[in-house]
């Protein structure tokens, strides 16, 4: 399960990649007049691309998750 969620984050890391490189870099993936892709299947054929074109390298994984901070289910009196 562990690998599995790390592969995850990774493929939704590499679809932020992906968006943040712009509109040109994203039409080589999704080539539609809409975006009908989510951001995991970006990240997910991302790496496919890359390896078939052998354009660039693959970004680092950096695994940057946000603090969650979660109130409290029970309220004292």
């Amino acid at each position: 399960l562990l690998a599995v969620a790390i592969a995850t984050l990774w493929c939704h890391e590499l679809g932020e990649f992906v968006l943040d490189q712009g509109e040109t870099c994203r039409r080589e993936i999704d080539p539609g007049p809409k975006r009908e892709l989510s951001i995991f299947q970006l990240g997910l054929r991302w790496p496919k691309r890359c390896v078939a074109t052998a354009m660039q390298r693959l970004p680092v994984f950096n695994a940057c998750l946000t603090p969650i901070r979660l109130a409290p289910v029970i309220k004292r009196l």
